[in-house]
């Protein structure tokens, strides 16, 4: 390929590459119209409910939406901080050179989740890039229990590239952190006690995943599943008076 001819065929890449995204789009629209159709309700309004009952086994469920449902912008160059990804999960990046791209890809049919979401990154000198997912639906379960936090999350990555997480719970302002053991390229199963919880109390419940990144390289995000295991307070019954004649 010539010089004289790099430019056009650029601009012409680029123009496809647009229009690309446009049908993807569009695709996207007909599939929450089918959904809406054949279910009564958008993708979106299925997954809240999806997240929100409490079973017979007293567990509460939460995929992140990004996951589970077409996003309007499947791709994003160099998001700011705190780009919504959904309606729980939001995408932070420390001060950086160089480019960050946010893709939501669909997966075969037969995975576990809809979608991955795929980081990648280029002469990234920053220190950390990060997901912080809202989880305070959970809490529309329930009043108040002894808690354990359980997931399930697959992350695949280039080398060197480092991952932790934690959950943050803010109650009256104060924040208590308990750390969840999670590594890359492997499916990872974690469980955390957080003891006693009572939903009218909590401000905040943010479970963060934060990544180290190297100057370039490439982060996908397949699968991340929430439990929520709650031992429910026994309700005491009240105490009747009077309803017995004394000496009886």
């Amino acid at each position: 390929m010539s010089h004289q001819d790099s430019p056009p065929r650029l601009a012409k890449a680029h123009l496809l590459t647009a229009e690309l995204r446009a049908l993807q789009h569009r695709m996207n629209e007909t599939v929450d119209q089918l959904c809406e159709l054949v279910g009564g309700a958008s993708a979106s309004l299925l997954l809240r409910a999806d997240t929100n009952p409490l079973n017979g086994q007293g567990k509460l469920c939460l995929t992140p939406g990004f996951l589970m449902s077409p996003s309007a912008q499947t791709y994003r160059r160099n998001p700011p901080a705190g780009e919504m990804l959904s309606a729980e999960t939001h995408f932070y990046c420390d001060q950086h050179q160089g480019l960050v791209q946010l893709v939501q890809q669909p997966l075969a049919r037969q995975a576990d989740s809809r979608y991955s979401l795929i980081i990648n990154f280029a002469e990234f000198h920053g220190d950390w890039l990060s997901l912080v997912v809202d989880a305070r639906s959970f809490l529309a379960g329930f009043d108040a229990g002894k808690c354990e936090l359980g997931m399930l999350i697959e992350v695949s990555s280039t080398a060197q590239v480092t991952l932790s997480s934690k959950v943050s719970i803010n109650v009256g302002g104060e924040w208590t952190e308990t750390h969840l053991d999670v590594r890359t390229n492997q499916v990872c199963i974690s469980k955390a006690s957080l003891g006693r919880i009572s939903a009218s109390d909590i401000q905040a419940f943010d479970i963060h995943f934060v990544f180290n990144p190297t100057p370039r390289g490439s982060i996908e995000i397949r699968r991340m599943t929430f439990t929520l295991d709650v031992e429910a307070e026994p309700v005491a019954a009240p105490r009747l008076e009077g309803v017995f004649e004394d000496g009886l």
